[in-house]
Protein backbone atom coordinates (compact mmCIF):
# COMPACT_ATOMS: atom_id res chain seq x y z
CA UNK A 1 0.00 0.00 0.00
CA UNK A 2 2.93 2.35 0.28
CA UNK A 3 4.55 1.78 -2.67
CA UNK A 4 1.18 2.85 -4.70
CA UNK A 5 0.62 5.45 -2.32
CA UNK A 6 3.73 6.62 -3.30
CA UNK A 7 3.59 6.36 -6.91
CA UNK A 8 0.48 8.10 -6.90
CA UNK A 9 1.84 11.09 -4.85
CA UNK A 10 5.09 11.21 -7.70
CA UNK A 11 2.59 10.88 -10.74
CA UNK A 12 -0.15 13.71 -9.16
CA UNK A 13 3.10 16.13 -8.23
CA UNK A 14 3.91 15.82 -11.69
CA UNK A 15 1.52 17.77 -13.35
CA UNK A 16 0.74 19.43 -17.01
CA UNK A 17 3.38 21.83 -15.92
CA UNK A 18 5.93 19.97 -13.41
CA UNK A 19 6.73 17.41 -15.78
CA UNK A 20 10.48 16.76 -17.21
CA UNK A 21 8.71 16.99 -20.75
CA UNK A 22 6.33 19.48 -19.74
CA UNK A 23 5.43 22.72 -21.11
CA UNK A 24 6.37 25.02 -18.09
CA UNK A 25 9.36 21.84 -16.93
CA UNK A 26 13.02 22.34 -17.26
CA UNK A 27 12.98 19.79 -19.74
CA UNK A 28 13.72 19.64 -23.50
CA UNK A 29 10.12 20.85 -24.04
CA UNK A 30 9.81 24.00 -21.76
CA UNK A 31 8.94 27.23 -23.02
CA UNK A 32 11.69 29.86 -23.78
CA UNK A 33 10.90 33.07 -22.19
CA UNK A 34 13.01 35.75 -23.31
CA UNK A 35 14.06 38.03 -20.79
CA UNK A 36 14.81 41.07 -22.39
CA UNK A 37 13.28 44.10 -22.78
CA UNK A 38 13.55 45.39 -26.91
CA UNK A 39 14.78 48.83 -27.08
CA UNK A 40 12.55 50.80 -29.62
CA UNK A 41 14.35 53.43 -31.17
CA UNK A 42 12.47 57.21 -31.37
CA UNK A 43 11.83 58.56 -34.51
CA UNK A 44 13.69 61.75 -35.20
CA UNK A 45 10.60 64.16 -36.56
CA UNK A 46 12.04 65.61 -40.06
CA UNK A 47 11.45 69.87 -39.49
CA UNK A 48 13.85 70.85 -42.58
CA UNK A 49 12.63 72.17 -45.85
CA UNK A 50 10.34 70.09 -48.27
CA UNK A 51 12.24 67.94 -50.42
CA UNK A 52 12.71 69.21 -53.89
CA UNK A 53 11.99 72.59 -53.24
CA UNK A 54 14.30 75.68 -53.69
CA UNK A 55 15.39 75.58 -49.97
CA UNK A 56 16.08 72.08 -49.66
CA UNK A 57 18.87 72.61 -52.42
CA UNK A 58 20.08 75.48 -51.76
CA UNK A 59 20.67 73.14 -48.06
CA UNK A 60 22.20 70.06 -49.74
CA UNK A 61 23.81 72.55 -52.65
CA UNK A 62 27.36 71.77 -51.21
CA UNK A 63 27.24 67.91 -51.24
CA UNK A 64 26.13 67.49 -54.87
CA UNK A 65 29.04 66.60 -57.36
CA UNK A 66 28.62 67.56 -60.72
CA UNK A 67 30.86 66.34 -63.68
CA UNK A 68 31.63 67.88 -66.92
CA UNK A 69 33.61 66.82 -70.02
CA UNK A 70 35.87 69.61 -69.68
CA UNK A 71 37.42 67.49 -66.50
CA UNK A 72 38.57 64.65 -69.27
CA UNK A 73 42.08 65.38 -69.86
CA UNK A 74 42.67 62.80 -72.31
CA UNK A 75 41.96 63.69 -75.69
CA UNK A 76 39.06 61.28 -77.42
CA UNK A 77 41.52 60.22 -80.42
CA UNK A 78 43.60 57.94 -78.22
CA UNK A 79 40.40 56.62 -76.63
CA UNK A 80 40.36 53.35 -78.77
CA UNK A 81 37.13 52.08 -80.15
CA UNK A 82 35.92 48.94 -81.85
CA UNK A 83 32.95 49.90 -83.92
CA UNK A 84 32.34 52.41 -86.20
CA UNK A 85 31.62 56.10 -84.83
CA UNK A 86 30.19 57.48 -88.44
CA UNK A 87 26.74 57.13 -88.26
CA UNK A 88 26.72 59.81 -90.71
CA UNK A 89 25.37 58.96 -94.32
CA UNK A 90 27.67 61.27 -96.05
CA UNK A 91 28.84 58.01 -98.32
CA UNK A 92 25.46 57.12 -99.20
CA UNK A 93 24.78 60.80 -100.38
CA UNK A 94 27.76 61.18 -102.42
CA UNK A 95 27.18 57.63 -104.16
CA UNK A 96 24.23 59.16 -105.41
CA UNK A 97 25.09 62.36 -107.17
CA UNK A 98 28.24 60.43 -108.50
CA UNK A 99 25.73 58.37 -110.18
CA UNK A 100 23.51 60.85 -110.93
CA UNK A 101 26.24 63.04 -112.76
CA UNK A 102 27.19 59.31 -114.78
CA UNK A 103 23.80 59.37 -115.93
CA UNK A 104 24.32 62.86 -117.55
CA UNK A 105 22.09 65.31 -115.34
CA UNK A 106 22.56 69.07 -115.47
CA UNK A 107 21.79 72.07 -112.96
CA UNK A 108 20.58 74.93 -114.26
CA UNK A 109 20.03 78.06 -112.21
CA UNK A 110 17.33 81.14 -113.02
CA UNK A 111 17.76 84.82 -112.71
CA UNK A 112 15.09 84.91 -109.55
CA UNK A 113 17.71 82.17 -107.62
CA UNK A 114 15.52 79.13 -108.72
CA UNK A 115 17.22 75.58 -109.22
CA UNK A 116 16.27 73.25 -111.63
CA UNK A 117 17.40 69.93 -113.23
CA UNK A 118 17.52 68.58 -117.06
CA UNK A 119 18.76 65.39 -118.68
CA UNK A 120 18.48 65.71 -122.38
CA UNK A 121 16.59 62.06 -122.31
CA UNK A 122 13.69 63.91 -121.04
CA UNK A 123 13.85 67.22 -123.41
CA UNK A 124 12.30 70.58 -122.35
CA UNK A 125 11.55 68.74 -118.45
CA UNK A 126 12.78 70.32 -115.54
CA UNK A 127 12.85 68.63 -111.78
CA UNK A 128 12.94 70.24 -108.82
CA UNK A 129 16.49 69.70 -106.67
CA UNK A 130 16.77 68.10 -103.76
CA UNK A 131 19.26 69.22 -100.89
CA UNK A 132 21.07 67.24 -98.15
CA UNK A 133 23.60 69.15 -95.95
CA UNK A 134 27.02 66.67 -95.01
CA UNK A 135 28.10 66.82 -91.91
CA UNK A 136 31.38 68.35 -93.62
CA UNK A 137 28.68 71.58 -94.28
CA UNK A 138 28.71 71.14 -97.85
CA UNK A 139 26.03 70.39 -99.75
CA UNK A 140 24.77 67.95 -102.21
CA UNK A 141 22.05 68.15 -105.37
CA UNK A 142 19.67 65.43 -106.36
CA UNK A 143 17.20 65.34 -109.10
CA UNK A 144 13.42 64.20 -107.89
CA UNK A 145 11.21 62.87 -109.74
CA UNK A 146 8.54 60.01 -109.80
CA UNK A 147 9.52 56.79 -110.67
CA UNK A 148 6.08 56.90 -113.28
CA UNK A 149 7.61 59.58 -115.01
CA UNK A 150 10.82 58.20 -115.05
CA UNK A 151 10.79 54.85 -117.28
CA UNK A 152 14.75 54.92 -118.01
CA UNK A 153 15.28 55.06 -114.42
CA UNK A 154 17.41 58.13 -114.14
CA UNK A 155 16.37 60.07 -111.72
CA UNK A 156 15.57 59.92 -107.44
CA UNK A 157 12.58 59.82 -106.31
CA UNK A 158 11.65 59.81 -102.36
CA UNK A 159 10.03 57.07 -100.54
CA UNK A 160 8.37 57.49 -97.20
CA UNK A 161 7.44 53.99 -95.03
CA UNK A 162 3.97 54.91 -93.30
CA UNK A 163 4.25 52.73 -90.95
CA UNK A 164 7.41 54.28 -89.11
CA UNK A 165 7.11 57.59 -90.56
CA UNK A 166 10.91 57.76 -92.08
CA UNK A 167 11.76 58.90 -95.58
CA UNK A 168 14.66 57.50 -98.21
CA UNK A 169 15.90 59.15 -101.07
CA UNK A 170 16.54 55.75 -103.78
CA UNK A 171 16.89 56.13 -106.92
CA UNK A 172 14.54 54.95 -109.53
CA UNK A 173 17.06 52.61 -111.52
CA UNK A 174 15.73 49.30 -112.66
CA UNK A 175 16.73 46.39 -110.14
CA UNK A 176 16.21 42.87 -111.25
CA UNK A 177 13.78 40.76 -109.78
CA UNK A 178 16.17 38.00 -109.67
CA UNK A 179 18.58 39.91 -106.96
CA UNK A 180 15.76 40.54 -104.27
CA UNK A 181 15.09 37.95 -101.56
CA UNK A 182 11.54 36.72 -103.36
CA UNK A 183 13.48 36.44 -106.58
CA UNK A 184 16.13 34.29 -104.93
CA UNK A 185 13.71 31.80 -103.11
CA UNK A 186 11.95 31.37 -106.73
CA UNK A 187 15.33 30.66 -108.07
CA UNK A 188 15.85 27.39 -105.65
CA UNK A 189 12.12 26.46 -105.86
CA UNK A 190 12.04 26.29 -110.01
CA UNK A 191 15.67 24.32 -109.32
CA UNK A 192 13.58 21.93 -106.88
CA UNK A 193 10.88 21.44 -109.49
CA UNK A 194 13.54 20.78 -112.23
CA UNK A 195 14.99 18.10 -109.79
CA UNK A 196 11.26 16.16 -109.45
CA UNK A 197 10.91 16.51 -113.13
CA UNK A 198 14.06 14.62 -114.40
CA UNK A 199 13.64 12.22 -111.47
CA UNK A 200 10.13 11.23 -112.74
CA UNK A 201 11.84 11.16 -116.43
CA UNK A 202 14.21 8.75 -115.30
CA UNK A 203 10.97 6.31 -113.15
CA UNK A 204 9.37 6.95 -116.91
CA UNK A 205 11.88 5.03 -118.51
CA UNK A 206 12.69 2.88 -115.73
CA UNK A 207 8.50 1.80 -115.97
CA UNK A 208 9.07 0.79 -119.76
CA UNK A 209 11.36 -2.37 -118.64
CA UNK A 210 10.65 -2.87 -115.05
CA UNK A 211 6.64 -3.73 -114.03
CA UNK A 212 7.81 -3.74 -110.41
CA UNK A 213 8.36 0.08 -111.09
CA UNK A 214 4.64 2.18 -110.81
CA UNK A 215 4.18 6.06 -112.42
CA UNK A 216 1.40 7.74 -110.64
CA UNK A 217 -0.26 9.57 -113.43
CA UNK A 218 -3.41 12.02 -113.10
CA UNK A 219 -5.75 8.96 -113.85
CA UNK A 220 -3.98 6.34 -112.06
CA UNK A 221 -6.56 5.29 -109.33
CA UNK A 222 -5.79 5.20 -105.54
CA UNK A 223 -5.28 2.24 -103.70
CA UNK A 224 -8.65 1.58 -101.86
CA UNK A 225 -7.57 1.53 -97.44
CA UNK A 226 -9.23 -1.35 -96.48
CA UNK A 227 -8.03 -3.67 -99.38
CA UNK A 228 -4.56 -2.26 -99.91
CA UNK A 229 -2.72 -5.22 -98.34
CA UNK A 230 -4.55 -7.93 -100.62
CA UNK A 231 -3.40 -5.75 -103.46
CA UNK A 232 0.17 -5.75 -102.47
CA UNK A 233 0.20 -9.17 -101.83
CA UNK A 234 -0.78 -9.86 -105.10
CA UNK A 235 0.74 -7.97 -107.00
CA UNK A 236 3.40 -9.18 -105.73
CA UNK A 237 2.42 -12.89 -106.70
CA UNK A 238 2.00 -11.46 -110.34
CA UNK A 239 5.80 -10.68 -110.64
Amino acid sequence: MSNNSNNRSSQSSRGRGGSRGGRGGRGRGGRRRNNYKKVVKPIVKYDGPKVGTEAYTKLHKNNMVHKSRDEDTIDRKFIPYAFNQDKSSDKYFQHLQQKMMDFGWRMNEDDDGTRQFIHPTYQGEAYPVYTHELSTGTYICLPIMSRENDPKGLGCSIIYKYNTGDCKVETNEWKSGWNTRKGVRQQAYNKYLDMRRNKRTQYIEMAKTDKSVIVWEKDTPRCNPETWRNDMLSMRDEY
